[in-house]
This record gives C-alpha cells, structure tokens and sequence, in this order.
C-alpha cells in the first residue's frame, strides 16, 4: 500500500534524511539560486545553501523536500509543478519548525552538526 504523507510525517522525514551520515550541508555564496542539492536517491547528498540569500533552515527544509520527495513527484510533475508544491510545503514545515521550540531545536541541532563536519 502507498505511504500516506502528512505535513507531521513528511517534515519528519526531511529530518531524518538531514541526520544522514552520508547528506552533507556547506554554505558558500550562490549566484543562480539560494540553495542546490546534488544527490543519488536513497544514496549520499550534498546541500550547498547562500546564506545572505535564504535562512538555513528554510535552504534544508527545501532541499531534503527534494531528496525525500523527488521520486514520487517526478513521474507526474514538471519541474516548474514540483517547485510549487515543494515551496508551499518548505513554507509551512518551516513555520511549524519556526514557531515549535522542541523542532526548531533538533533542525539547529542537525544544521550546526552538519556545518561542524560532525556528519
């Protein structure tokens, strides 16, 4: 049977794929976008997010949207769809972990152990 995803269920998963051993994080200025992700599904991950441009959590939130999501959304959605429902779910994932304490404390927890080399 399908998995039936929740915003609860899909922000914790997003989670758990930034805690991976092999998904590394690294800010550095950007000049086409705000955050990149390349990736191997299921495999190792690498976010390089600008932070003058967008907040690290939101750059996470986003990016690991794309590593938990993507083989679900792209058998149906162009790129252009994929991003526009990954940006109203970046939206509201990151202001359930903006305004919960306990979450927003494990995402800067998992963020600074990424940005530490700590993977």
């Amino acid at each position: 049977m399908a998995r039936r995803w929740t915003l609860a269920t899909l922000r914790a998963e997003c989670l758990r794929a930034l805690r991976r051993k092999d998904v590394r994080l690294d800010v550095r200025r950007l000049e086409k976008c705000q955050a990149q992700l390349h990736y191997v599904p299921n495999g190792p991950a690498f976010v390089t997010a600008d932070p003058m441009q967008v907040g690290l959590i939101n750059a996470a939130v986003h990016e690991m949207l794309h590593y938990v999501m993507d083989e679900f959304l792209d058998p149906f959605l162009g790129v252009r769809m994929k991003e526009v429902a990954l940006d109203a779910w970046e939206e509201r994932i990151a202001r359930t972990i903006i305004t919960s304490p306990a979450e927003y404390q494990a995402w800067v927890r998992a963020i600074e152990r990424k940005l530490e080399g700590d993977h």
